[in-house]
């Protein structure tokens, strides 16, 4: 499970100034036992993903290598989701840097302060995964987001969405200018 984070706890912040960033992108993806994630870490089309573990008790970090297959054929593929570890992961994607992921053994999410779940409607569902899915505006149609959701019979009429939208506002799941936030994104990542 992946929760986006707005602001990190006390033991991300340590975990993120161990390992030297100061952004504001979290997010923490949660593994069962026994779980591996893909280790990839070299230069490829101005993309790269740097991996650091970090041991939870202690706060010690080990830096891994980059493993590019023509130059490290003997680094490993994948790496073990291990309790009382962290493996942090820092993308760089085309350029743009996308912040730290922390991949958690769901033994160790009681060690995070983590968001609550939210509740919502049937409505706030709608427009929280129509606002994550379609852009606002398309081929001259305004709030085509909305028009969407009418035409896939998920919601009644217009003044629902903008009904259901004024709730998400005001409970800080869409920004005032009606974008998804980390906590929205949260209260529906269960649903594709």
């Amino acid at each position: 499970m992946t929760i986006h984070i707005d602001r990190p706890d006390a033991t991300m912040a340590r975990i993120a100034q161990t390992i030297g960033y100061t952004g504001r992108h979290h997010k923490l993806v949660t593994y069962e036992s026994g779980a591996t994630i893909g280790y990839r870490s070299y230069w490829d089309g101005g993309s790269r993903d740097t991996y650091a573990v970090v041991e939870l008790a202690t706060g010690r970090s080990i830096g891994l290598p980059s493993n590019h297959p023509m130059f490290d054929p003997k680094t490993p593929e994948t790496l073990p989701v291990a309790p009382g570890y962290v493996i942090v992961e820092h993308s760089i994607f085309c350029g743009k840097d996308h912040g730290l992921t922390y991949h958690v053994s769901s033994a160790d999410t009681n060690r995070f302060q983590l968001p609550a779940p939210s509740t919502l409607t049937p409505d706030e569902t709608t427009v929280l995964t129509y606002t994550r899915s379609f852009k606002s505006s398309y081929a001259g149609i305004s709030n085509y987001r909305c028009v969407e959701a009418r035409r896939d019979g998920k919601i009644a009429c217009p003044e629902a969405w903008e009904t259901a939208k004024a709730a998400l506002i005001a409970r800080k799941l869409l920004t005032a200018a009606g974008a998804i936030t980390p906590a929205g994104r949260n209260a529906i990542e269960a649903i594709r």
